[in-house]
C-alpha cells in the first residue's frame, strides 16, 4: 500500500473516530444523526468506520448539525477559543480573582456617591 493511499485511510479512520465521539456527546444513534443530514444510516456508519470520508458538500451540513466549525471537524483541533477563565492557569486565576475583589473594592465608593446623585426614579 502506497504511503499516500494509507494517509487517506488514517485520515478516514482518525475522522470516523471524532464523529462517532461528537454524535456520542450529542446522545444521538448513527440513525439520529443520518436522519438530520437526510443521508442513509448505512452511510454514517461506514464514515465512522472509517471507509468512507464525506463528500465535500456534506461537510458544512454535518458541522452545522454537530455544531463545531469544519476545520474541527477535519482536524480534531478546536478553532474557537476556550471558554472564558479556562485558558488560564489556576494560579493566574486566582490572582485574578485577588485583583478583581480590590478593584471592586476601589470602585464601590464611586458608585455610591454616584448612586446618591441621581434621584430616584418612582
Amino acid at each position: 500500500m502506497s504511503d499516500e493511499r494509507k494517509g487517506r485511510s488514517g485520515f478516514r479512520e482518525d475522522f470516523g473516530q471524532r464523529l462517532a465521539g461528537l454524535r456520542a456527546r450529542k446522545g444521538w444513534s448513527q440513525g439520529d444523526l443520518a436522519r438530520r443530514l437526510g443521508v442513509p444510516r448505512w452511510k454514517v456508519g461506514k464514515w465512522e468506520q472509517g471507509c468512507y470520508s464525506p463528500a465535500a458538500e456534506e461537510l458544512v451540513p454535518l458541522s452545522e448539525v454537530l455544531t463545531v466549525p469544519v476545520g474541527e471537524l477535519l482536524t480534531g483541533e478546536s478553532t474557537q477559543p476556550p471558554p472564558p477563565g479556562e485558558s488560564l492557569a489556576p494560579v493566574d486565576r486566582n490572582a485574578l480573582s485577588v485583583h478583581l475583589e480590590g478593584l471592586s473594592r476601589l470602585l464601590k465608593p464611586l458608585t455610591e456617591r454616584r448612586e446618591a446623585r441621581i434621584p430616584n426614579k418612582q
